[in-house]
């Protein structure tokens, strides 16, 4: 099982949305896919997947759990697959494999605040993902996390556990600059002996602003990017009228205006096959 952190600098770079809909193109490529909400403090993957209060059960119960050895990770996991089919909601019935997900309470009560504690939290999800791969059920190949977003203790955590980090970002400013931030920390973990392999992706690229008559602007923009991080951008999802107001999964969407953005999420998803076992 392999294990991607979706992570981004700054919030609001379309990074759930994206998880989501990349986990999906991965079920409908035949695979098995776990996706897991670990942004413990502003959880949304359950809004994204529409599946809001199918469980009493989520992951902070487990990181609280007295005794975690012997807690049930099954009572958490939602067959997200098996509910589409249930509510009868076009396009989920030709996932060639199955996608499950694990959801992070939302709320302020005392039962959603985490106690990191040290070590305790990875020493926790090394378990978790372990039961998750062993699980003849679910047979996952793939383990997509929504993380955090910034240098929380659970991003941290996140992307020290997984195979390869996506980083999202905006073409703005402030996250042009965060991005090349967490570039320099990741090459920082290198130098020390803890490398992490890791990809940008850039999230709602204004086409219709930079690719007219500004198009020499944004190739100005990104060849500096490019330039600074030394790397080429690993995908660029189009900004999608459809997802400004309503994050959803949309990958069984057939309108042609959908188009171009389904294509690239399925082009990360192939991607992610072709690195992992080609």
């Amino acid at each position: 099982m392999k294990i991607i952190s979706c992570y981004s600098f700054k919030g609001g770079t379309g990074r759930t949305t994206s998880t989501a809909n990349i986990a999906t193109a991965l079920a409908q490529l035949g695979k098995n896919v776990c996706a897991i909400d670990l942004d413990i403090e502003g959880p949304g993957l359950s809004v994204v997947l529409d599946v809001e209060k199918l469980t009493d059960i989520c992951i902070q119960d487990y990181f609280m759990a007295e005794d975690p050895e012997n807690f049930d990770v099954t009572n958490m996991i939602i067959d997200i697959k098996a509910r589409k089919i249930e509510r009868d909601e076009a396009g989920w019935e030709s996932l060639e494999g199955n996608l499950y997900f694990i959801p992070a309470r939302i709320g302020v009560e005392k039962s959603t605040i985490v106690d990191y504690g040290e070590d305790r939290i990875e020493k926790l999800l090394k378990m978790l993902f372990t039961r998750i791969e062993e699980n003849k059920d679910l047979r996952a190949d793939y383990l997509l996390i929504d993380s955090a977003s910034g240098y929380s203790d659970m991003s941290a955590v996140s992307m020290a556990v997984c195979d390869l980090i996506l980083t999202f970002f905006r073409w703005s400013r402030q996250h042009l600059h965060g991005t090349i931030k967490i570039d320099q920390f990741f090459k920082h973990l290198i130098d020390i002996g803890l490398e992490r392999d890791y990809e940008f992706v850039s999230n709602s690229v204004p086409f219709s602003l930079f690719m007219g008559e500004r198009k020499e602007y944004f190739q100005t923009i990104m060849d500096y990017l490019e330039r600074m991080v030394e790397k080429e951008i690993y995908s660029m999802l189009p900004e999608n009228d459809e997802m400004k107001w309503n994050e959803k999964v949309i990958i069984f969407d057939e309108k042609p205006e959908n188009k171009e953005i389904i294509d690239r999420f399925n082009e990360i998803a192939q991607k992610l096959i072709n690195k992992f076992e080609a």
